[in-house]
């Protein structure tokens, strides 16, 4: 009899403390994630971040967090609870949570590939010590990462954009204007006395000249084609996805080094931004200076689609308000309306180079 009581008690137990559980685990209970980074490079490393707080007096015998990770984000260390399936990553986190704590994990994420990526949808599941009874809860976060396209040592980039950008810099500093005054100095030896500022030189007691600015003020505009022939039509597909990123990478590290250089510097394609597929319009970033520029630059190559917008000729031909700047079109090929299109370009007053890209590699 008493084995009877003992089995009877403990189905009561069971039953209980699976009503119980089932009642309270998901209460007072909050997740959250978060990259450590809001933004990073192609093949950088950064964390992804998991936190779980448990605000009640009643622990939680087991909580499991699954979402579905971008492919694109690959777990540094290999792990159980990381594995692909059809259309990216299954992650699965498994935490016990003792009353009033809070658990926070770390994982190290290796970033594939440029673009904007979001890991915030999660699905919780709660259950009791005997997984009697189970309680879920779907969560949609604001976790999201956008990964800009790397930016190429000098040896990395082909010989011809290396020459264009390094005849642009020295653009700048070919002759001072004399009518354009851009601050004052100290007299160094050498000064001529018709630079001297005789009023700032009055005023602090030591000799000052005039800081001329430059009349060449020149602005970089890289163009990229992501038709690789005349007959492509919409997205790019298979080996030539990657021609085009080398393309990016390209024109990345162009208007970085242009920036760095002190220049204005901008970006356009025939391409569009995600969700603008369809609507004809294609990226232009306005040439301009500064870390702000930078950040633009960066952002608008993270989030362009290789899905080709407009015909590359057509595209060239609505350029009509761009000039003076300097013009370095990256395409895997020309056709006559293409160098027609790029005849008018510096009609208006601005040069044009070209950069020719070749299936993997890019070349004059």
């Amino acid at each position: 009899m008493s084995v009877l009581w003992l089995i009877a008690l403990t189905v009561a137990f069971a039953l209980l403390q699976a009503v119980i559980f089932h009642h309270f685990n998901l209460r007072k209970l909050s997740y959250e994630r978060h990259f450590s980074q809001k933004s990073a490079f192609e093949g950088q490393k950064v964390e992804l971040i998991e936190g779980m707080r448990n605000e009640k007096l009643l622990p939680v015998p087991w909580l499991r967090a699954e979402s579905r990770i971008p492919r694109e984000l690959a777990f540094e260390k290999e792990q159980m609870d990381a594995h692909e399936v059809s259309g990216g990553l299954y992650h699965k986190s498994i935490f016990f949570l003792p009353p009033m704590s809070r658990i926070t994990r770390h994982h190290e994420i290796s970033l594939r590939k440029r673009g904007v990526y979001d890991a915030g949808s999660v699905a919780l599941t709660a259950g009791d010590l005997f997984s009697l009874a189970r309680s879920e809860r779907q969560e949609e976060l604001d976790c999201g990462i956008v990964v800009y396209p790397r930016i190429l040592s000098e040896d990395e980039l082909p010989d011809p954009a290396n020459r264009w950008l390094g005849e642009a810099v020295v653009k700048r500093w070919i002759m001072p204007d004399p009518f354009l005054v851009n601050g004052i100095r100290d007299y160094r030896a050498g000064d001529t006395l018709r630079d001297v500022h005789w009023r700032a030189s009055a005023r602090t007691g030591e000799l000052c000249v005039k800081v001329r600015d430059y009349t060449s003020d020149p602005r970089a505009l890289v163009i990229l084609n992501v038709q690789t022939s005349e007959a492509q039509w919409a997205d790019v597909g298979g080996q030539d996805v990657e021609t085009m990123e080398q393309g990016i990478r390209i024109a990345a590290t162009l208007c970085a080094r242009a920036l760095a250089g002190g220049m204005d510097a901008g970006f356009a394609s025939n391409a569009c931004l995600a969700g603008r597929a369809g609507s004809g319009e294609c990226i232009f970033v306005r040439p301009a200076g500064g870390g702000e520029q930078g950040d633009r630059l960066l952002d608008a190559m993270a989030r362009m689609i290789l899905h080709r917008e407009l015909n590359f000729h057509t595209f060239l031909e609505s350029l009509t308000d761009v000039t003076g700047q300097d013009i370095l079109i990256i395409s895997c090929y020309e056709t006559g309306e293409i160098e027609e299109a790029m005849e008018r370009l510096r009609q208006q007053g601005n040069t044009v180079e070209t950069l020719r890209l070749e299936r993997g590699r890019a070349a004059a």
